[in-house]
Order: structure tokens, then sequence, then C-alpha cells
């Protein structure tokens, strides 16, 4: 969060630092009202008894378990929050996925990308349940009043993530360079994709969470779109390796799409503006997986 602020930090802040520290500054203020969310059953709420007696300015509406996987558990808990204390009406944001498309994402170019009228239309059980998410959370906003907001996430990744292309090529060069090899396996690199930088997703969820509007939803999605032959480049460009390419069958998807994208102009349209290109993301995971392996 510093980081995207612009705001660096001297040190380490430990979690429980910071909550004490946000729930002081409360305190003092005058009062506020507080959600915990997190943990293991039971935990939660014990935090919050104890918390009361210390906090007694602070008016703690409800508390649930980290113990969940989808939104409905979340919105539940503060439908109930708000009925106990009707002046609590956070806002709930869900991050779906761009899954829920499936189907209907075939009709789309480059030039006319699917925007959030587009048909939901998964594929598979994945994708059935995240469309589930989604009209659930609209059904909260409609008949509760919920503030529920839901994001459609395309293609994301960042420096610890793995079991992606960008993760996956990155510890596979990091793994070359250290016997002085150059032949990479692949599978298909002529799909197009747009893969947007984690943290240019954590400034679009704090512009959603100060200027979104209940209800509604949102894609999210880099604007840069290429073919997964640019993967190989910026890791040749980073690496400084000349990769001899591969082709491996056992990498090869059974149906993967030709291109994988969407249009992200209401998110434009609220001020959110991509920070990193792919070869930033891709430095950093290159980095990453150097450590990682030392």
């Amino acid at each position: 969060a510093s980081k995207i602020l612009g705001v660096p930090l001297r040190g380490r802040v430990p979690g429980i630092d910071f909550a004490s520290g946000v729930m002081d500054s409360l305190n003092a203020s005058g009062g506020g009202r507080v959600y915990l969310l997190g943990a293991k059953p039971g935990v939660a709420e014990d935090a919050a008894a104890n918390l009361s007696r210390r906090y007694p300015s602070l008016t703690f509406c409800g508390c649930h378990d980290g113990y969940f996987r989808e939104a409905g558990p979340v919105v539940e808990a503060v439908k109930a929050a708000r009925a106990a204390h009707p002046g609590y009406d956070p806002k709930v944001i869900a991050i779906s996925s761009s899954a829920i498309y499936g189907d209907a994402l075939k009709n789309y170019t480059v030039d006319n990308l699917p925007d959030e009228t587009c048909p939901l239309l998964p594929l598979h059980p994945y994708g059935v349940s995240k469309a589930a998410e989604d009209l659930l959370c609209y059904q909260y906003y409609k008949n509760f009043g919920i503030q529920a907001i839901r994001i459609r996430l395309f293609n994301c990744t960042g420096k610890n993530k793995d079991q992606d292309i960008t993760g996956d090529f990155a510890k596979r060069a990091v793994e070359l360079s250290r016997i002085g090899g150059n032949v990479l396996r692949v599978g298909n690199l002529s799909a197009k994709r747009a893969i947007l930088d984690v943290r240019d997703l954590c400034s679009a969820l704090l512009i959603l969470d100060q200027k979104g509007v209940a209800g509604e939803a949102y894609n999210i999605c880099s604007s840069h779109i290429f073919p997964m032959t640019h993967v190989v480049e910026c890791l040749e460009q980073v690496t400084g390796i000349h990769f001899v390419l591969e082709r491996d069958p056992k990498l090869f998807r059974p149906a993967d799409e030709p291109l994988y994208a969407g249009n992200c102009d209401k998110m434009k349209a609220l001020g959110w503006v991509e920070k990193y290109q792919y070869t930033d993301t891709i430095e950093a995971t290159y980095q990453y997986w150097k450590r990682k392996l030392a």
C-alpha cells in the first residue's frame, strides 16, 4: 500500500502494530465502527471481546473467520452487522473472474473487446461458480442495499505467483542460466493475452473503494495485448539469453482461446491508469526466482 500511495515506510510494519495504530487513532478521535475479518473460527470473536474493553469508544459491528471461498458468507455477515448497527454500511468488493464470460469471448476481437455487458456463458465449473458469486452480490445489492461492487478480473500476475506463463518461464530461465542452457520448452505461443501486474490491480481496488458504484460490475484487465512470443522476448531482454524454443506437447492446452482480453474503459473513467509494463513484471518475477533458487 505504501508503494501505491508513494509514501515510503521507515521499516517493517507488523500487522498487529498497524491494526493497533488504526484503532488507537479511531478511539482517540471519538469512535468508529470496526469489522474483524480473518483468522481461525473463534479467534475474531475473542479479539472483538478483548478489543471492545480496550477501546470503549469503538463499536465492533461483527466478525467472521477467514475460512471461506466465496463472497456469500461475508456478505451475509455484513448484512447481519448492518441490521444490528444501522450506521454501518461498508463497501463489499467481490473479485470474480473473466471466466464467467466463457464461450461469449470467441465473438470478440482486439478492436472490439468485451465490456461488462458481455453475456455470461461460463464453460467450466469454476466459471459457473464465479458467475453465481457475481450474481449473488448483485441480488444482495438490489434486495438488501449491500454496497456490493463486482470485479471481473482477467489475467493478472505478480512476482510470487507460479503456475502461469510469467512465473513458469521466469523460473525455467533461472534454471537454464545456472547450467548455461538456452533451450526453453514452450506450448502455444500464438495466443494473445493481456497480463496485468498485480500492483496495478491493487491501485484499481483502491480507486473502486473511493469511486466505485454499488451494484456495478467492472472489468479489470491490462490494455497491453500481445502474443505469448512477447513473454519470451521480454525474458530475453531481461536475462540476455537468446532462447531456442522447443515445443512440448505436454504444455499445450486442449482448448486455448486465441484472444483473452477485456475492455476496461469503465475503470479508466474512474481515473485508473496502468503504471507497470509487462517488462517490469517479468523483471521482478525473474529476480524473485533468482533469489528463491539461489
